[in-house]
């Protein structure tokens, strides 16, 4: 069930940028998809455990990179700071998300292998972003 949070993660991270970086039809198609698409990926992580790895990497890293479809509002209404640390933890998150799709980095197998080097990525990716929304987000 923890992949399952991923999904919860990402549309729950999107959501106060989402509130505070757009306005009107933007925010609410916007809200709608990211939480729609988190919900069809949790049924999808329920109910087809068993899916490749990659296809769900794939779908994690997309849902991930959704907020560059209204790119170009969120520059409007959010701090720079803002889209400076929604960049770099997505950076972050991506580069986890290949070194798990890929079980790459598989340093010490069973000790400290790419599953640990992925979570590191996600902490990593997790404090970005708590920063973006904490310091720059949520002032706005």
């Amino acid at each position: 069930f923890d992949h399952v949070s991923i999904f919860l993660l990402i549309a729950g991270t999107y959501t106060p940028v989402f509130a505070y970086g757009l306005q009107g039809a933007w925010q609410v198609t916007m809200l709608s998809v990211v939480w729609g698409l988190a919900g069809a990926g949790m049924v999808l992580k329920l109910f087809f455990m068993n899916i490749p790895r990659w296809i769900s990497t794939l779908i994690y890293v997309a849902l991930g990179w959704i907020a560059v479809v209204p790119f170009f509002k969120l520059i409007q209404n959010l701090p720079a700071g803002a889209i400076l640390f929604m960049f770099l933890g997505g950076i972050a998150y991506t580069i986890g998300a290949v070194i798990f799709g890929t079980k790459k980095f598989d340093f010490f197998p069973g000790k400290f292998g790419f599953h640990e080097v992925w979570h590191m990525f996600v902490s990593a990716g997790s404090a970005l972003h708590f920063v973006m929304i904490a310091f720059f987000v949520a002032t706005v």
